[in-house]
């Protein structure tokens, strides 16, 4: 009879059986990556859902009202902002072109303000008056195929309602104004805001 060379033996537990292997550490990797995918799949309840919904429902109801009521003003800043951009654009364009560069003004009457603006509320154009296409130069008159470097009308709740240059203004190569032709054009809206444009004897552009 052969001997059992000791190093193949192995014992047994008290019930007879073998005992059962340690968990191994790429065991437990897979059992903790499973229960991080599973945590990672949970979302969010209806309750959390329903309690986000009425939060947004409240803030949009708090801020919609406030923005309306800002947005008539915000329109007036930026007719403003691009009536002051239009006139140093047509000095500019003066002084590169060497030839006068005319604002015309289309003021409307404004009887109902602040409660009523006019619809449509006015507006403005910039040309070169140079006479080209068979125009007539230094008119102050668009004619011919004289460019046209800006028509502008005015936004929604703002209208020009005033100017007193004589309906026209512009610049002369040297970014002074045509004939001296000072005076202040001014937008009006329904929330009784209003802004002013004032041009100078040296071709200055005031904002007020």
């Amino acid at each position: 009879m052969g001997h059992m060379r000791p190093d193949t033996c192995f014992h047994s537990d008290s019930d007879g059986h073998a005992p059962a292997k340690p968990d191994t550490s790429k065991n437990f990797q897979r059992r903790t990556g499973h229960m991080q995918r599973r945590t990672q799949q949970q979302g969010f309840t209806l309750a959390e859902v329903i309690i986000v919904v009425a939060i947004i429902g409240i803030l949009a109801a708090i801020a919609i009202p406030n923005f309306l009521s800002w947005l008539p003003n915000m329109r007036l800043k930026a007719a403003a902002r691009d009536l002051h951009s239009d006139m140093q654009r047509a000095k500019m364009e003066a002084v590169k072109r060497n030839t006068n560069v005319v604002i015309l003004f289309n003021a409307v009457a404004c009887p109902g303000l602040p409660a009523a603006v006019p619809t449509p509320g006015g507006g403005y154009q910039i040309f070169v008056d140079d006479g080209a296409g068979g125009g007539t130069v230094k008119n102050n008159i668009r004619d011919g195929s004289e460019v046209i470097l800006s028509t502008v009308t005015m936004p929604i709740d703002t209208a020009l309602c005033a100017e007193n240059f004589g309906g026209n203004t512009g610049f002369t190569p040297k970014g002074l104004l045509i004939g001296n032709n000072i005076g202040t054009v001014t937008m009006d809206n329904r929330t009784n805001r209003s802004y002013s444009m004032t041009l100078t004897i040296a071709g200055g552009i005031r904002w007020q």
